[in-house]
């Protein structure tokens, strides 16, 4: 096994990380079942980035991600130099060799908590509303918008469900693994669990509540178009950027 492999294989066997795991597969899962028994919905519209039902798991579970992240991987930093292992492995490794596989193993590790526990959900909802109709759970609104909006994404949203579900839920578990290596490097910046913790939820929560919300490029099946989810992921992105880069440049300079 390599490197990088291992240090995930560690860190999946955290009994916290473990313990965040099921605790957000759980709530999906619950999520799904409520949303099938109260709407039985094709399963294409049952995932939980829909929304379907319960909006309080999907506000719990995506506007708090940065404090699952933390809890589950992003805060190692801050426990390694805690205990003692950080001096010691950035000795025997180098600093520059152990910063570049702390931010690597956090990105992955953010990536699958969230991936994982979605990709789960998507195939239970494919075993339970495989044979649902595809207009029930659709409001006549939606249905209008969706199957007669020439717009591409709306096309795309009636004619080939499947692929817009996936590319939401990858583009969720993107922005989990860039959120985890932000938390990351502010950490390695801040070993402060005070000073981390506030800054990632004023840095997502800052994303929310913004006129183009960051939320647009995690629900799927809206009205929003590519221009606009283009834009929001861009911006996203960069956000992550300017305080990743930044961040690693203070550690080089650090290690000077």
């Amino acid at each position: 096994m390599n490197r990088l492999g291992y240090d995930v294989f560690r860190i999946c066997r955290r009994r916290r990380s473990q313990c965040i795991f099921l605790f957000l597969l759980i709530c999906m899962l619950a999520d799904l079942v409520y949303t099938f028994v109260t709407y039985r919905s094709n399963y294409q519209y049952l995932t939980f980035l829909t929304g379907g039902a319960s909006h309080v798991l999907q506000i719990l579970l995506i506007w708090l991600m940065p404090i699952w992240i933390l809890l589950a991987v992003g805060d190692r930093y801050i426990e390694d130099v805690k205990l003692g292992f950080s001096s010691l492995i950035s000795t025997r490794y180098g600093m520059g060799r152990y910063v570049r596989k702390l931010v690597a193993t956090t990105f992955v590790t953010s990536f699958l908590l969230y991936f994982i526990p979605l990709l789960m959900n998507y195939g239970f909802a494919l075993v339970l509303g495989w044979n649902v109709p595809k207009m029930e759970g659709i409001g006549r609104l939606h249905y209008e918008m969706l199957r007669y909006d020439q717009r591409p994404m709306a096309q795309m949203a009636w004619y080939q469900p499947g692929l817009v579900n996936i590319m939401f839920l990858l583009s969720t578990c993107f922005l989990a693994g860039f959120l985890g290596t932000v938390s990351v490097c502010i950490s390695l910046v801040f070993a402060d669990k005070r000073v981390v913790y506030s800054f990632m939820f004023v840095f997502w929560f800052g994303q929310i509540i913004l006129p183009k919300s960051v939320i647009d490029v995690v629900q799927p099946f809206t009205e929003w178009q590519l221009e606009r989810l283009g834009y929001v992921y861009g911006r996203s992105l960069l956000l992550c950027l300017v305080v990743i880069v930044p961040c690693l440049f203070v550690v080089a300079r650090r290690k000077r």
